[in-house]
């Protein structure tokens, strides 16, 4: 059975278009510690066939930071010396140097983790040079990939750890610069060698369809509000893919065989162009093709196999949404090898269902190349080269380029037509249809019509189509979070208005206003106290009105289905209680083992674990996860008191709380044996394991903090 693996790699231009430097440093910064990392797993497993994504966007920032000179905000003032930094400059400095992700790349480090506790939201007049120094220092380790750890200098200052010279800020720095000359030349041999095929992607990451015509969106989903949204662009969407072909020529001498589209965003359309413009192949989400089919559920022979796009030569590869969501967001909390043997047995799995059709099967594997090595303690390098190891060593799996099957001999069955749509659950809803979004499509609209007809016969300035990328989109309204969102939002705006200025146009008023609309938000604290029913299942509403909430939110990347998608919390005078909502089905019909684990940091380090029908607490650093299977949808299980685990360590004892696990999970906690009085601070968080892997965890990292309430508590605003 052949596998096709594709990792992508991508960040958006985050170049200031009116000041002449980037404002942010995260292609460097990816560069030194995934790019880098992904092309020497690459070499040194050469008996893995793969596909490496690289977009055009990403590979024109690359090249401005090889050189010695490049401008980048953080990175000036990182590089400067310490006891020089002026008054703006540490501000800069402490906006950023510790939203990281912290359980990986803050916390395993003594020095880094004082620093934040002493720091983080402080004035910058309090900071002295030589925490200063250690800050740039520990933000260019923190990002530093693993391989070069090895380097003994560098592994010296990971020893080392504190009062750092500016000889070892430039150490480290230039070892990070290294790497980053490094990633493109590097890419270039694994290709000539011919293990790895370079692909690419319209060049700014557009969402090709909605590019040639924004009522794509409606035409994947009909009831999506556009209001008063009009794109039609067909000539941009050509400019992208013909200058992606252009640039790719450039630095490889040869066109590219395919192109994983922005976000695997497709439509007629948009296939048609890659078609024409020579493009052997493309990629998306299997629920594309299932909507394309017209049935649900698709079989395994549908799902593993490239389809032949109608007669224009293209093909069609669709990602297997469990095995590549796995990689990016369910991994990163198991053991590599453990990890990379699950992986290696549901791939077995699909071959065995198969039967005599594995011969002819491919599996895509899609995702990420970059955003999900954060969250993995070694930044994924255990898992990646057992995973690699398992996929040369095992009979019947074979690695394939996605050039090299979709130009083999077999012939592919035919789809003559998709329903439009990306690999974000088969729509466009992730860059359309709420008002911020459709108010950037908006901004956007307005001002490349004022070009086209204040200067039809101008090229478009490349700030347009850098003003056309999706990640703008992503970022804005609810769904993805960033601290960022509002400097990204202008970023979009200065694009177009140093287009427009380009052009010798008057830009709109409402461009040059930031007149933002607050996203909903993602915390709500309890309005008062109240004392819900523990019952598993949805009842009355009123019963957990009062309830605060936390709701799931993707970042840099995307989770397509979540078990778990939002938590309610509160209090009544003698007990904590949560309520998780969400794709609870999947947990009750798992035929494997299931347990709730309710953590807590504060105001006692331990965890309360919900399991075959008991209720045990644990200290929270303890592997006692508990095992049970899931209760039947209309018989919610119920868990009082505690009984033994038969292959774990015993619990410290029984909760007294109550659990049900039904259409929700329900748990009631007495806040006694939290050890939490009024006034104190409750970190907590809730995740769900089979055996002894968490599958899915609010929030997907740290905890929420809440203050334990007074009697008389009403309206008191708490914080997470």
């Amino acid at each position: 059975m052949k596998i096709a693996l594709l990792w992508h790699m991508h960040q958006p231009s985050y170049w200031e278009a009116d000041s002449g430097r980037y404002r942010y440093p995260w292609t460097f910064l990816h560069a030194a510690r995934h790019y880098h990392m992904m092309g020497l797993l690459a070499k040194e497993n050469p008996q893995v066939s793969m596909t490496i994504n690289v977009t055009p966007v990403l590979a024109e920032q690359l090249d401005d930071y090889s050189k010695p000179d490049f401008k980048d905000k953080l990175l000036d003032v990182i590089r400067k010396p310490a006891d020089s930094l002026t008054g703006d400059d540490v501000p800069i400095l402490l906006d950023h140097v510790f939203k990281l992700h912290v359980p990986t790349m803050i916390a395993p480090y003594p020095r880094y983790r004082e620093l934040k506790n002493i720091l983080d939201g402080t004035s910058s007049k309090r900071v002295r040079v030589e925490e200063i120094r250690d800050l740039q220092v520990w933000y260019l380790l923190a990002w530093t990939g693993f391989p070069l750890r090895r380097e003994a200098a560098l592994a010296e200052l990971y020893r080392k750890g504190k009062r750092f010279t500016e000889e070892d800020k430039r150490l480290v720095f230039d070892a990070c610069h290294r790497a980053v000359k490094e990633v493109l030349p590097l890419y270039s041999e694994l290709m000539a060698k011919g293990s790895v095929e370079i692909s690419t992607t319209p060049y700014y990451h557009p969402i090709l369809p909605l590019i040639i015509d924004c009522e794509a969106a409606r035409e994947s989903r009909p009831n999506v509000l556009l209001g008063g949204v009009s794109f039609r662009f067909p000539q941009d969407a050509r400019w992208h893919v013909e200058e992606a072909i252009r640039s790719y020529e450039a630095r490889y001498g040869k066109k590219p065989q395919g192109m994983w589209p922005a976000e695997g965003s497709v439509s007629n359309a948009a296939l048609e162009l890659l078609a024409s413009s020579g493009m052997k192949w493309a990629a998306t989400d299997e629920a594309v093709l299932a909507r394309s089919l017209g049935h649900f559920p698709i079989s395994e022979e549908e799902r593993h196999r490239p389809y032949a796009f109608g007669d224009t030569g293209l093909s069609i590869f669709f990602r297997d949404r469990e095995l590549s969501d796995r990689i990016g967001f369910v991994y990163s909390s198991w053991k590599p090898e453990h990890a990379a043997q699950d992986l290696r047995g549901r791939l077995l799995d699909i071959r065995s269902r198969l039967g005599k059709k594995e011969a002819t099967a491919c599996v895509s594997i899609i995702l990420d190349g970059e955003n999900p090595w954060e969250y993995y303690p070694d930044s994924g390098i255990g898992f990646l080269t057992h995973f690699y190891q398992a996929l040369a060593s095992t009979p019947g799996l074979e690695t394939v380029r996605m050039g090299e099957h979709a130009g083999g001999d077999q012939k592919h069955v035919k789809l003559s037509s998709v329903v439009p749509g990306s690999w974000v659950d088969a729509n466009f809803d992730t860059w359309i249809g709420c008002p911020e979004k459709n108010r950037a499509w908006v901004f956007l609209g307005t001002a490349r019509q004022k070009l086209a007809v204040g200067a039809p016969q101008m090229q478009p300035p490349r700030e347009f189509y850098r003003a056309e990328g999706s990640d703008w989109f992503w970022w804005l309204g609810p769904g993805h979070d960033t601290p960022y969102e509002a400097s990204y939002e202008n970023l979009f705006r200065t694009n177009l208005l140093e287009g427009l200025s380009k052009a010798g146009l008057e830009a709109p008023p409402d461009l040059k206003v930031a007149a933002r609309i607050v996203p909903t938000p993602r915390f709500q604290p309890p309005l008062h106290l109240f004392t819900p029913k523990i019952e598993g299942r949805f009842g009355n509403y009123y019963g957990w009105i009062a309830s605060g909430y936390f709701r799931s939110s993707e970042g840099s990347f995307h989770r397509a289905q979540r078990l778990l998608e939002r938590v309610r919390f509160g209090f009544d005078e003698k007990m904590f209680y949560l309520r998780g909502e969400g794709n609870l089905k999947a947990l009750r019909d798992s035929k494997e083992a299931v347990s709730v684990v309710l953590e807590f940091l504060r105001p006692k380090d331990m965890k309360i674990v919900y399991h075959g029908g008991a209720l045990d607490i644990f200290p929270r650093n303890d592997s006692g996860s508990g095992q049970a299977n899931g209760a039947a949808a209309d018989q919610p299980a119920m868990a009082s008191g505690s009984r033994a685990e038969n292959g774990t360590h015993p619990p410290a004892g029984p909760s007294r709380g109550l659990a049900a696990i039904g259409s929700v999970v329900e748990m009631a906690i007495p806040l006694d044996e939290l050890g939490s009085s009024p006034g104190d601070v409750l970190d907590f968080a809730v995740s769900i394991r089979t055996g002894k892997d968490s599958v899915d965890r609010l929030p997907q990292s740290g905890f929420i903090s809440v203050s334990t309430p007074p009697k008389d508590f009403g309206s008191e605003n708490w914080n997470v």
